[in-house]
């Protein structure tokens, strides 16, 4: 690739935009322009800068506010990534360079969202269901945490939270908010993998059925 000067064929803030919409929905959650919704997600591109030369360098800060539809600012922040690397010896190409932002954009948008979750989680159409409304004290769960409930069919079926092993279904348990890998096994069956969302205070059910095996 030759010259300096390198055109995007988006804006920057809409590149963003499209990465958190791509990210939360990996996430399981259900993201909206506009219509019934429980938080809004808000923000600003306080840096977008990519130096193409014998070592490549790009830098990306990204100031987030989620706040609830009535206005009450939930959490907000700046997230910040940056590197270099060696194009090697053929140099940048079109398809590199796209790469190379679209992967440093996503740790970017994946840090923002992990801090984001720990003050709450938007409403997403997955296998769990939220329960708010009571105080965390009056069900037992301690401040600072959630409540995962999880059942199979069948039973007995071994839960990992993010490869860390939780004992056998039925299970719940108490665990800090943010977003896990749930990876539920079970001999002679197929595993179960679902990303779950934790909300502080809150009871998280989730109900899983076993599909056969692959022979």
């Amino acid at each position: 690739m030759i010259g300096n000067r390198l055109t995007l064929d988006k804006n920057p803030a809409s590149i963003v935009t499209e990465a958190f919409a791509r990210e939360l929905s990996d996430a399981g959650y259900t993201v909206v322009d506009s219509g019934i919704s429980d938080y809004i997600l808000s923000g600003e591109l306080r840096e977008f800068r990519l130096d193409l030369g014998a070592r490549d360098e790009i830098a990306i800060e990204i100031y987030s506010r989620l706040a609830l539809i009535g206005g009450a600012v939930i959490w907000e922040g700046i997230t910040r990534e940056s590197g270099d690397r060696f194009a090697g010896v053929m140099g940048n190409s079109r398809g590199s360079i796209s790469r190379y932002i679209s992967t440093t954009l996503a740790k970017v948008v994946r840090a923002a969202i992990k801090e984001g979750t720990a003050a709450a989680t938007p409403t997403g159409e997955t296998a769990e269901r939220s329960s708010p409304g009571t105080e965390p004290e009056q069900r037992g769960i301690a401040p600072g945490e959630g409540r995962l409930t999880i059942t199979t069919d069948p039973e007995r079926a071994k839960i990992y939270l993010d490869g860390v092993y939780y004992g056998l279904t039925p299970n719940s348990i108490d665990i800090a908010p943010g977003i896990y890998k749930l990876t539920l096994k079970k001999t002679g069956r197929a595993d179960y993998s679902e990303k779950v969302a934790v909300r502080e205070g809150a009871l998280t059910v989730l109900e899983a059925a076993f599909g056969e095996a692959a022979q």
